[in-house]
């Protein structure tokens, strides 16, 4: 465990007592394996309200989620809700299909993801989805992102939390491209007539842009926009599923600490960072215009892996050097529509150095 993610969630003179409790060794034990439950959750009630007087309106609020304070009105109780099969997993927690009963009105049933940690002693997870939940809960709803619906504090004590976010039906951008390569590929050729054409890439773009901008507005640095975070919903405008922005926000230590990218380079998702954080460990809101540019590769490119076949060193070389990632072969083998040239110049230009 590291102690950082102590210090997220407890004051300097709690994590002494922590250490106490760990035979004053440099690494403290989880305080869930040891803490008096009354304690710990009078503890974890004082985090989540935070203290919004201390917010500064110049700073990006992952700098500062501490402070922000979590909206009880979203909260429902573990009993309205059940958790079931596994939709994914990452370094922070896990997904799950699940059913809530009276999220929109009394006796309602609504399909949703379930995000939680995967270990309940895990400090790294828990104060994760915290943080998340508390920067949701400070949102509105917006069509282009995943809209937390309901939260669950109830066994906080206990390491559980809950996020019960919008379930997307087709899955993330990323495997659908992959997925649905061949008819894409076909229909955008002219081969097989399916009314798929550009213009569902230019509706992606948008909503990818809409998303991101709601977030700038609120000062939320995303710092992980990639297709593989960019969910599908339900049908929107002309029948294509509708794109929203999803799992927006790395732990605040992958924005303060340069030597994060060093040491742990592999959980760091460098092919779509801006060059000012793979040359300082400098990140701003800024620097998702960056990583916008290599969505629109992703897209163009129907789910093909960015810089593939070159390692970290070889490609930051080149960008460094001012090469850029080379326009998809599909681009060039598919009966573009005019309005690909457009994606092509924004892309272009989010990946400019200033």
């Amino acid at each position: 465990m590291d102690t950082a993610d102590l210090l997220d969630l407890f004051s300097p003179e709690e994590l002494e007592d922590i250490r106490q409790h760990s035979g004053g060794g440099e690494k403290p034990v989880s305080p869930w394996q040891y803490m008096d439950r009354s304690k710990l959750k009078l503890l974890l009630r004082r985090q989540l309200s935070g203290d919004p007087s201390k917010l500064n309106p110049e700073l990006a609020l992952n700098q500062q989620v501490g402070a922000l304070s979590y909206d009880p009105r979203l909260e429902i109780d573990r009993s309205n809700f059940t958790v079931g099969r596994m939709l994914g997993s990452g370094n922070f927690g896990a997904v799950y299909v699940g059913e809530a009963s009276g999220l929109l009105h009394a006796g309602s049933k609504t399909t949703v993801a379930v995000k939680t940690g995967r270990d309940a002693l895990d400090v790294a997870q828990f104060s994760a989805l915290m943080y998340e939940m508390k920067i949701l809960t400070n949102l509105e709803l917006h069509l282009n992102l995943v809209n937390l619906l309901g939260s669950c504090t109830g066994e906080m004590e206990e390491g559980r939390l809950w996020l019960l976010l919008e379930y997307c039906p087709h899955g993330d951008l990323k495997s659908y491209l992959v997925q649905n390569r061949e008819l894409l590929r076909n229909s955008l050729s002219g081969v097989v007539a399916t009314g798929t054409d550009d213009r569902i890439f230019l509706t992606w773009a948008h909503s990818v842009a809409k998303g991101m901008e709601y977030l700038a507005s609120k000062k939320i640095m995303h710092g992980d926009l990639a297709a593989r975070n960019v969910l599908l919903g339900g049908e929107g405008c002309g029948g294509a599923p509708t794109a929203k922005v999803g799992d927006f926000g790395l732990s605040k230590s992958m924005y303060n600490n340069t030597h994060y990218l060093k040491t742990k380079r592999n959980y760091v998702p460098w092919k779509w960072m801006a060059l000012e954080f793979l040359n300082d460990g400098c990140f701003t809101l800024k620097s998702d215009v960056w990583s916008y540019g290599v969505v629109l590769w992703e897209m163009m490119s129907l789910g093909q892996e960015p810089y593939s076949g070159q390692t970290y060193e070889e490609a930051v070389k080149g960008i460094r050097a001012g090469n850029r990632l080379e326009m998809p072969e599909e681009v060039h083998r598919a009966d573009w529509a005019p309005g690909m040239s457009f994606l092509i110049f924004v892309q272009k230009n989010s990946w400019k150095i200033n």
